[in-house]
């Protein structure tokens, strides 16, 4: 069980490398050269070229790249790593750091572009929190998924300082499609919810509504609570109620009373029809 999931850990770990390796690239105008690289990898693994060679060619796809080949040598063969001179050694930690500052520079230009300076601010305090031993591991990838939401590019240079086997796993296209799916559902299901309570001149249970969503997703509130809060908010709206449940967490759905769900069924299939 254990070698399984070290197994699985040492794929993860090459997989980001190789995004990070073809995002490099593509940053530098040189996809030619990450194309290259996965050939050099082919050859290798057909046996096409050996130990030696692979070593050879590698150092020449990543000359320049210091960082790039301190981290690609922890899958090289051994006795076969990349030799970084020494004043190179000693100045990656340096170089390390200095990209390090850069990253936190660019997200939080980027946030401030979009308006969510707050989401930045967040950013610097869950660091903290790592750093100060207040969240593991699990939970600074968890809340670093949800702030970085929408932002592919700055999730994959993320990865690279991410402890093992934390990185944040990125959607595929089609995943990408569902999630974007799912998201315009809520949307439309926010402002349904907003409009109803605006109707029945009930404005303050859309913000408590509103304070609640907030509550669960910063985790002050658990999945129990939730559901005691949104049923109490939404009484005597069995339809919304019904749309609601679709979001609810896998066994906290709110149930309808039979003749409520009952009527709502038909209402649906009178829509549909």
């Amino acid at each position: 069980m254990e070698g399984h999931s070290r197994k699985h850990c040492e794929v993860k770990k090459a997989k980001e490398f190789l995004n990070e390796v073809k995002h490099r690239f593509i940053q530098d105008n040189r996809r030619d050269k990450y194309d290259d690289f996965l050939k050099v990898l082919k050859d290798y693994k057909t046996k096409r070229i050996d130990d030696a060679t692979i070593s050879k060619l590698l150092n020449g796809l990543f000359e320049g790249h210091r960082d790039l080949i301190s981290r690609l040598n922890y899958f090289m063969p051994d006795g076969f790593k990349i030799k970084l001179p020494k004043e190179e050694e000693e100045s990656l930690e340096h170089s390390e750091e200095k990209n390090a500052k850069e990253f936190v520079n660019d997200v939080k230009c980027r946030f401030i572009q979009v308006n969510q300076r707050d989401k930045c601010d967040n950013f610097l305090n869950v660091l903290n929190d790592y750093k100060t031993q207040r969240i593991d591991a699990a939970n600074l990838s968890k809340l670093l998924k949800g702030l970085f939401e929408g932002h592919r590019d700055l999730i994959l240079r993320l990865n690279y300082y991410m402890p093992d086997g934390y990185a944040i796993k990125l959607p595929s296209e089609e995943e990408q499609s569902l999630e974007h799916c799912e998201a315009k559902n809520a949307k439309e299901f926010l402002n349904e919810v907003k409009c109803r309570f605006i109707q029945v001149n009930q404005r303050e249970k859309n913000d408590n509504f509103l304070n609640v969503l907030k509550d669960y997703r910063t985790q002050r509130i658990d999945d129990a609570n939730l559901v005691i809060k949104m049923k109490k908010i939404f009484e005597g709206h069995s339809d919304l109620i019904s749309r609601l449940n679709y979001f609810l967490p896998d066994g906290y759905e709110i149930k309808l009373p039979l003749e409520e769900e009952q009527v709502h069924v038909k209402l649906e299939d009178a829509k549909s029809s």
